[in-house]
């Protein structure tokens, strides 16, 4: 085991955005770039519990994205000690299958076996809850729905790096209390959780550190209390 769990090293990530000139876009088209995360470094350690706080457009779900290995960073790197797994509204969910088909889907992306995919799929779908929907097509189900069978799928399959991204906010409280419930388990055995959150009294509530972004760029990182105050004064 390495002495971290997540180490983040002068990561930047750009993305090309095309202004369109005239009728004919691909004739005319004037390349441009967007910085949505500009040399940011900082260090996780087992454990840790980290809230990601910023405004709207900060970088938040850029970063998320990238910890995860669902972008590559256009400069630095990223190294992960063991598995990282995304729970974002709607990440990873193809709405065409059921939520039984999804649990099994995402099993096998993630190399479970057939014996590992059916203790996870009998695990998630009774902590979600969602009764016979689990054999309809997850897009007739309702956003809170949806976030409770990616919760379960997140948890179940025991990832070393949890990553929410506003997850918890969709649905009813009594299912989130349950959530937190649950993140409290895995926290205590020594994994890593960030927890991306527009609620300042959770993740002072739960986080130990937070991890604070504005305009794609590291403003703060240290103790939960003292940067989600500062956070608060900006």
């Amino acid at each position: 085991m390495a002495d971290y769990s997540v180490r983040v090293e002068n990561l930047t990530k750009v993305y090309p955005m095309i202004k369109k000139k005239g009728i004919i876009p691909f004739l005319k088209a004037n390349k441009t770039q967007f910085l949505a995360l500009d040399d940011i470094s900082f260090t996780a350690e087992h454990g840790d519990t980290i809230g990601v706080v910023g405004i709207n457009g900060a970088g938040k779900s850029t970063l998320m994205l990238v910890l995860a290995g669902l972008l590559e960073p256009t400069v630095g790197s990223v190294t992960i000690d063991g598995e990282s797994s995304l729970l974002a509204v709607g990440a990873g969910i193809d709405g065409f299958l059921t939520g039984r088909e999804n649990i099994r889907y995402k099993c096998m992306l993630m190399g479970f076996d057939k014996k590992q995919t059916a203790e996870i799929e009998e695990e998630a779908i009774r902590f979600a809850e969602v009764g016979a929907f689990i054999d309809q097509p997850m897009r007739t189900w309702s956003s809170g729905m949806r976030a409770r069978i990616g919760f379960a799928v997140a948890v179940f399959t025991n990832p070393d790096v949890l990553i929410i991204d506003e997850a918890l906010s969709v649905g009813d409280a009594t299912f989130s209390h349950k959530c937190l419930d649950k993140i409290h388990e895995i926290r205590d055995r020594g994994k890593t959780i960030f927890l991306v959150s527009h609620s300042m009294s959770l993740i002072r509530q739960f986080c130990d550190k937070t991890l604070w972004l504005h305009n794609g760029r590291l403003q703060e990182y240290g103790a939960a209390a003292e940067v989600c105050e500062h956070y608060k004064v900006f």
